[in-house]
């Protein structure tokens, strides 16, 4: 008798084979979906360290800004000192203690001599210590006195321990009446109360992200609280001969404040999709093979056939949460046929522009362009031009869409073509519309606040400045004059005394909005020291006009009496202004300043509240 061999049957494992099948479809989807989740976690990460570098580059740049506008008002102290080849301890006393009081982190503003000793010191309380000091005791302070007689320009020493106490910066502020070395004007600023008020009044406080500040890589400020760990942003900024190092360190909690939960909403619908799309393949397969049963499993297959109509109503459901999770995004979205113009937009493109879907059908390019702003019309056609060139990878654009209620609506315009007809133009494109119009409107108030005085809200000496310029080139085209008007309060000082400064600076408010109902809306009015004010007038003719409105501007101010008539002794508020006129007194804005000034000191010496014109025989 012979005895066969039985092997196993290849169909067996064939049976095997397809039984793990939807495993392995099941886990390559789920490692997908875990480096698809991986990515966006990255991503977002990556968009977290750009918004914190931004953040501190523009912290570099205010603080630049900041620094560069006070050394500006402390060189105007100089330029009066030269002017007049000195200056009364009265008159410096006045300015220097107004300079301190409008600028938290000044602690003294004193005169040194051409020994190199301080003589006078301003406020004098608190500053007794450093009369007759002799600065060449420490090199930082030597340094820096030298660096500034030998370039006849401010100078800034590295930080040193203040004699007054803490840890600050010097400002020297060379002078040379009649090219004669006369000293210096020497500014001592606490670093720490200079940064922190800057702190509080230019940046939104955000917990878990601190800040540390060098100069010439020597710390002058360091936050309460301050740790090194977490991440780092560093943002530098060349200022004179010195280099600003602004660092920001972000705490672990930073990041996770600003995390997203989308990657992870994704991930979870990527999940359930993964494992609905593997029990589909098992259920198909399962489906196959009771096809290939008896009529006695005929039972077994109708119930497969029914759960396979749930599992796809499932499916379907989970489409839906998926087209939901998108939604959370809270973006619109386009579809644009290039060639025969149909567009699709989803209900949030609508809602933007305050529509709903419904009332923009039936939908083009058409609605697109007669939603979008005129004035950016033209910049998206061109960006769409290189985009359909080549030139770049994407459209990127940001510009204003007409809401319905009839403002404008800024939106960050973003898309890219997917599909080419045969002789290479662009057919199909797809794109997101974001509305950014709250973060616009930040980056417009953070501008304001660079170049507008905080207690006033009139522009700075920098936008002045511009202001000029701008004035100068139109007046130049059309034969016309500009008038640069001086305006120095008199009296200001016993209203500081007698009331104290909280009146003092409501009073500057005061002044600031009689000086703009005094103008036309075309000029400008600019604070740019303690009491000084600067008026610039566009397309003036006659010098008696500016005369007649300088007048006004005397009488209304003294109309601000009123304010102060139950005082015990009486206070005589008024004001002295000289004027300067492009083309007949100069050319540019700095000199126009510099005359104006110095016909308000003749005003000011020849008995206040007045107006005086510069002229150069007098000079």
């Amino acid at each position: 008798m012979t005895h066969q061999q039985t092997t196993p049957t290849p169909r067996h494992e064939i049976w095997l084979l397809n039984r793990l099948l939807p495993l392995w479809i099941t886990a390559g989807l789920l490692l997908l979906v875990v480096i698809s989740w991986q990515v966006l976690r990255h991503q977002e990460r990556i968009l977290i360290d750009q918004k914190l570098q931004s953040h501190t580059d523009n912290l570099a740049l205010l603080l630049n800004k900041d620094l560069e506008q006070r050394i500006r008002a402390l060189e105007r102290l100089a330029d009066r000192w030269e002017v007049r080849g000195g200056t009364p301890y009265v008159d410096f006393a006045a300015d220097a203690g107004n300079y301190v009081r409008d600028n938290p982190g000044y602690v003294a503003i004193e005169w040194v001599g051409e020994d190199y000793r301080i003589e006078w010191a301003i406020p004098e309380q608190g500053n007794e210590a450093v009369i007759g000091l002799n600065l060449t005791f420490e090199p930082q302070r030597m340094q820096a006195l030298k660096r500034a007689q030998a370039s006849r320009v401010p100078a800034v020493s590295s930080p040193v321990e203040l004699i007054q106490g803490g840890t600050g910066i010097l400002i020297y502020l060379p002078l040379f009446p009649d090219n004669r070395f006369n000293g210096f004007i020497l500014t001592v600023v606490n670093t720490e109360q200079w940064i922190d008020h800057f702190l509080a009044s230019q940046l939104n406080p955000q917990p878990h992200i601190h800040q540390r500040i060098m100069l010439n890589n020597e710390q002058i400020y360091q936050a309460p609280g301050l740790g090194f760990s977490g991440h780092h942003f560093t943002a530098r900024s060349n200022f004179k001969d010195s280099e600003i190092t602004v660092e920001v360190f972000a705490a672990p909690h930073h990041y996770q404040q600003h995390h997203s939960f989308i990657p992870d909403l994704i991930a979870m619908g990527g999940v359930l999709s993964s494992l609905l799309f593997g029990l589909t393949v098992y259920l198909y397969q399962r489906a196959t093979m009771a096809r290939r049963l008896n009529r006695q499993q005929l039972r077994v297959l109708e119930q497969e056939v029914n759960t396979r109509h749930q599992v796809e109503q499932q499916l379907a459901n989970q489409k839906e949460r998926l087209n939901h999770i998108l939604e959370g995004t809270n973006v619109g979205s386009w579809q644009w046929n290039v060639q025969t113009g149909e567009t699709i937009f989803n209900s949030r493109w609508a809602e933007i522009i305050g529509y709903t879907l419904e009332e923009l059908e039936p939908t083009s390019i058409d609605t697109w362009m007669a939603h979008g702003h005129p004035d950016d019309l033209e910049l998206s056609g061109q960006a769409l031009e290189a985009h359909f060139n080549g030139e770049t990878p994407f459209y990127d654009i940001e510009v204003r869409m007409k809401h319905r209620d009839g403002h404008d609506v800024w939106v960050h315009d973003r898309g890219k073509v997917y599909s080419w007809t045969e002789d290479g133009k662009p057919l199909w494109m797809a794109g997101t519309h974001q509305e950014i119009t709250e973060r616009k409107a930040q980056e417009a108030r953070i501008q304001h606040m660079a170049t507008h005085d905080q207690l006033t809200d009139l522009p700075t000496l920098s936008l002045a400045n511009d202001r000029i310029k701008m004035a100068i080139h139109m007046a130049r085209r059309q034969q016309k004059q500009v008038s640069v008007l001086f305006v120095d309060l008199d009296g200001f000082k016993a209203v500081n005394d007698t009331f104290g400064h909280e009146v003092g600076d409501s009073l500057l408010k005061t002044v600031a909005e009689c000086l703009r109902n005094c103008v036309r809306k075309m000029d400008t009015v600019a604070r740019i020291g303690g009491d000084e004010f600067l008026v610039v007038l566009t397309n003036t003719q006659n010098p008696s006009d500016v005369e007649a409105l300088s007048h006004k501007i005397i009488a209304a101010i003294q109309g601000l009496r009123e304010i102060f008539s139950d005082a015990p002794q009486p206070i005589q508020i008024g004001c002295s202004i000289g004027v300067a006129q492009f083309p007949d007194n100069g050319d540019d804005a700095k000199t126009l300043i510099a005359k104006a000034d110095k016909a308000m000191y003749w005003v000011k010496s020849s008995g206040k509240n007045n107006v005086c014109f510069y002229q150069e025989s007098d000079s």
